[in-house]
């Protein structure tokens, strides 16, 4: 017995839409469940070696602990870019100088459509000499910049095709399971013929 059932009403219902990742499954979401609400209160009487439904439990735990779960997705989104990231040899290698000076940057100052750090040992230039010295550097850092920025962009891409990619296998698989169990097909996916389920 779960003891005594808790009721939410339509109206207070908060929707979300959660990906389909690793971490995402509704074993995972119901572990995390469990640990940050007495989620049993909410549940149907389910048999244990099945799973209630992945949006509706989703949309439950939201309006339960809404924070704590946009935190939890946010921890699986970036658990999984770490692992495409290593899998797929991503990471970006920056010239030490340009990492040197995005550590040091307190902030941006913008000009004619193009961004500049401001760094704490800036030195005002005097001389022409160091002035054509200074913009120099300046232009290679800036260029160092973009091609830095490229590289996140091309990650991020790669990262969201992972992601699509890995989201339709996963709900493909929890439509086939759902058929399985409804003994629409088989073990092997094919269909069961009518007199099979008869018999």
């Amino acid at each position: 017995m779960l003891g005594r059932k808790k009721f939410t009403h339509c109206s207070e219902v908060k929707v979300i839409k959660v990906p389909h990742l690793e971490g995402l499954r509704v074993s995972d979401i119901l572990q995390f469940a469990r640990r940050s609400f007495n989620m049993n209160q909410f549940l149907p009487e389910f048999s244990y070696d099945k799973e209630p439904n992945r949006d509706w439990l989703c949309n439950l735990v939201n309006t339960a602990v809404e924070e704590k779960f946009k935190n939890f997705i946010s921890e699986q989104r970036k658990k999984r870019e770490q692992k495409i990231i290593a899998h797929k040899n991503l990471a970006v290698d920056a010239l030490p100088e340009f990492v040197n000076i995005f550590k040091k940057s307190t902030e941006v100052s913008t000009s004619r459509g193009k961004s500049y750090f401001v760094t704490r040992n800036y030195v005002p230039v005097l001389s022409k000499k160091r002035q054509v010295e200074f913009e120099k550097k300046q232009k290679q850092e800036e260029e160092r910049h973009n091609e830095f920025t490229d590289k996140i962009k091309s990650i991020e891409e790669e990262i969201q095709k992972y992601e699509s990619k890995e989201g339709e296998n996963d709900h493909n698989r929890e439509i086939l399971s759902k058929l399985f169990e409804m003994q629409v097909i088989d073990g092997d996916g094919n269909l069961i013929k009518s007199e099979e389920k008869s018999s």
